[in-house]
């Protein structure tokens, strides 16, 4: 029952140790989750940082600084769950090495009393063998005397003749004293050598129940289950054993594998790819100081160059090798240009497949029975041996017949050490051989999304699930940089029905224009055109009457959170200063370049839709864009001096990226504008409109104007009617603030 007792014991112990196991490895697989959830996050807020670099407006800033907050709060927290979990890995060696003390306690105490015990069994029975002899002893020497006590009788026989049934019976007796004196000596000389036997005595002796307790007492010894960690170790190897038997077996059968579309399960690669690059060998990274310079700094354009080069990365060999098969076999062109020619002599487009050097690395290292965690595991060794496998069928073709291309260890740039750095500098180096971006294009095949915005800072096209269909055509039309057919249609129906051209207009307000409907300054009227453009893929009529829907309620109300009184001044800011500009700026461009200015700048009529005419800041894009194209041509010369003119520049680029702004909160309700944003646009205004407002240097025609059929914009060039309408604004603006 004790050794049960022990079993039972052990095995409680043993299961409570695998669920504490259990439970960290979900909580290291937690981690890893939490982990690729803050590298998203910190791509997102870099894409967010480049568009704010490009295009700063006051949203984005605040975005800016509310996605670094919550960054900071989500790395803190990432980090102190770290921490617990490497304290909790700490405190459970602690544990399992003083359980294992504590054992080896325990097992020396038995020990040293299981010695006791045979000590004393040992002194017992001694003394119980010489009582036994010295009993025996005395009950011989009394029968040999009584013998001899014995008085004769004429009746008896004599010692002489003695009878032949009774003379026997003295010696027999004796000699079954004398054999069981001598046997008992044997046993007793003969018990320390045989204690690891089982006796089978009778038990009616105290000697044989000793020998007998002894011997279970060495069996429970032997019986005793060892620690628990050899145990561990025990049952872990074979359980090893068995699953890189059974990926083995996975591996031999011929069976071919499918691609993988499940988002956890691309998830759960790319997550271990990422880990194994992270723990880059510095082995690895000593041999490329020994490379030498590529022939990519001399290599000169030719009509054998190709039109496209696609860099692979290992995350897509393993989880979509099969479409990867086809689409190398299907449009992967062989060494040789000449083979790459159809039946009717038209040529080909020349597309080549690279391997880099790095991924040959990584296949060879997850090959090695690793499967990735979570609860949809993928047999990464399985599939990476299937990647080795192609790579090393195809790149065994000859080079008549080969369509997949090695990158070779001197064809880099840079020596970089991480691993997704060396996919980017095998990349940018295709990049260096073949620097025409017209003539050939370079893209990474891809599903990290981290070095996807590492290759498209570099200008580098990336083809990743999500951002593109994997099925051959869209492939082949991103890696080609073609047009897609949808979008030829949709822009030929475009050109085929154009609205009438029309230009900027004038208000009809009755504070600042004069009465009646303003002309547009070329005299053309404007036509309500329906369009009939193809439908794209994803547009329907219920899309199209929703959004015109928004279009209509968003327009005149202020979104969720924004004060209505700024959204009202806002507007009238933006409404006044598109009165403003669209007034002057012809004005300056017709005494620049005469009546004649249309063609000679870029002026475009159709660049406001009849639709958009309704709207401020999409009517305010074409003077803007006017007087940065011909700024230094025109009107630099407006504000005096140099320093000006590149003070009133720079207060044009935060007018542009206001209106924009403007527009989505006008337009869709997305994003607010504060008191602090309206009062630096106000500042932006007043700079810009200090030198446009001038009168022109030369003067203006009238044959023009009463041929162009404006009003009388002369009001505008005053400089009261600026003065007074800035003033009215900050005014409001004071006002609700305070």
């Amino acid at each position: 029952m004790s050794d049960e007792l022990h079993v039972l014991q052990h095995q409680h112990q043993l299961e409570q140790r695998n669920q504490t196991l259990e439970q960290m490895q979900e909580q290291e697989q937690l981690l890893q989750q939490q982990r690729s959830q803050l590298q998203e996050q910190q791509i997102a807020f870099l894409r967010l940082q480049n568009e704010h670099q490009l295009d700063p407006t006051p949203m984005r800033e605040h975005e800016l600084l509310m996605m670094q907050q919550a960054g900071h709060h989500c790395e803190v927290l990432f980090m102190q769950q770290q921490q617990h979990l490497l304290e909790r890995h700490q405190q459970e060696q602690l544990r399992l090495q003083e359980r294992q003390w504590h054992q080896e306690q325990l097992l020396l105490q038995k020990l040293h009393l299981q010695s006791q015990q045979q000590q004393q069994q040992q002194l017992h029975h001694q003394h119980h063998t010489q009582d036994q002899q010295h009993h025996q002893h005395h009950q011989h020497h009394q029968h040999h005397q009584h013998q001899q006590q014995q008085p004769s009788s004429p009746f008896t026989v004599s010692p002489q003749t003695p009878h032949p049934k009774d003379q026997p019976q003295p010696q027999q007796h004796q000699q079954q004293h004398q054999q069981q004196h001598v046997y008992q000596q044997e046993q007793n000389q003969q018990q320390p050598q045989n204690n690891n036997h089982c006796f089978e005595q009778d038990h009616q002796s105290h000697s044989g129940f000793q020998n007998l307790h002894e011997n279970q007492g060495q069996r429970q010894q032997q019986c005793r289950p060892p620690s628990p960690t050899p145990l561990l170790q025990q049952a872990q190897q074979p359980l090893q054993q068995q699953q890189q038997q059974q990926s083995l077996n996975e591996y031999d059968d011929s069976c071919e594998a499918m691609d993988v579309d499940d988002e956890s399960q691309l998830l759960s690669i790319t997550s271990t790819i990422t880990h194994l690059r992270q723990r880059a060998s510095p082995a690895d990274i000593k041999t490329i100081g020994q490379w030498a310079a590529g022939p990519a700094e001399g290599h000169q354009a030719g009509e054998d160059d190709p039109e496209a080069v696609v860099v692979l990365d290992t995350n897509v060999l393993i989880s979509h090798l099969n479409f990867l098969q086809t689409l190398i076999d299907t449009y992967g062109t062989v060494t040789s240009s000449k083979d790459n020619q159809l039946t009717n002599g038209t040529r080909q487009p020349c597309v080549v497949f690279v391997v880099p050097w790095v991924v040959i690395q990584e296949l060879d290292n997850l090959k090695g029975g690793r499967r990735s965690g979570g609860g949809n595991e993928v047999d990464l060794e399985g599939k990476a041996r299937r990647a080795i496998v192609y790579i090393q069928d195809e790149l065994g073709k000859s080079e008549a017949k080969r369509k997949l291309r090695g990158q070779k260890i001197n064809e880099c740039i840079e020596k970089v050490q991480k691993n997704d750095d060396q996919i980017l500098d095998c990349c940018r180096y295709f990049r260096m051989l073949y620097p025409d971006t017209k003539t050939t294009k370079v893209s990474l095949f891809s599903n990290d999304k981290n070095l996807c915005v590492k290759a498209l800072i570099h200008e580098i096209k990336t083809i990743s699930r999500g951002k593109v269909s994997f099925d051959l055509k869209s492939v082949r039309t991103t890696i080609l940089g073609e047009e897609p057919i949808e979008t030829k249609a949709l822009s030929q129906s475009h050109n085929e029905i154009t609205p009438q051209e029309d230009s900027m207009l004038l208000d009809d307000d009755n504070d600042m224009g004069s009465g009646g409907e303003s002309p547009d300054l070329n005299s053309s009227r404007r036509v309500s055109v329906v369009s009939t453009m193809v439908k794209g893929k994803y547009r329907t009529v219920a899309n199209d009457r929703e959004l015109e829907k928004i279009k209509q309620n968003l327009i005149t109300k202020a979104p969720d959170g924004m004060d209505p009184n700024l959204f009202e001044l806002t507007n009238h800011v933006v409404k006044n200063l598109r009165r403003f500009l669209e007034a002057a700026v012809p004005e300056h461009l017709k005494s620049c370049y005469g009546n004649n200015w249309m063609s000679k700048t870029s002026f475009k009529s159709s660049l406001v839709k009849g639709e958009d005419h309704e709207r401020d800041c999409r009517r305010l894009a074409q003077p803007i864009q006017l007087l940065q194209q011909h700024w230094h041509s025109v009107f630099a010369s407006l504000y005096g001096n140099h320093k000006l003119a590149q003070k009133a520049r720079f207060h044009l680029d935060n007018l542009q990226v206001f209106t924009k702004g403007w527009d989505r909160v006008q337009t869709f309700g997305l994003g607010k504008v504060y008191k602090k944003d309206l009062m630096a646009f106000l500042e932006d205004v007043d700079v810009i409109l200090m030198g446009v407002l001038a009168k022109p240097a030369a003067p203006l025609d009238s044959s023009s104007l009463m041929e162009a059929s404006t009003p009388d914009t002369s009001k505008f060039f005053e400089p009261s009617t600026r003065i007074q309408l800035l003033k009215d604004w900050k005014r409001h603006c004071q006002a609700l603030r305070d």
